[in-house]
């Protein structure tokens, strides 16, 4: 690769890795995820960082 190719390269730094954590859940919050389908750890991910963003615009 030339020089016209590192020109406009961005530096970008390795995501850090998951923390896996055991987590208790009542029942009816883990159906509601889990009813949805594939993907309910996902979501329920995707909320708690919603969750995040929201705490930390205040």
């Amino acid at each position: 690769m030339g020089e016209e190719f590192w020109k406009h390269a961005v530096l970008v730094p390795p995501r850090s890795s998951p923390t896996s954590v055991h987590l208790k859940l009542d029942p009816d919050v883990f159906a509601f995820f889990k009813q949805q389908g594939k993907g309910h750890i996902t979501r329920m991910q995707d909320v708690l960082k919603a969750y995040v963003k929201a705490q930390q615009g205040r």
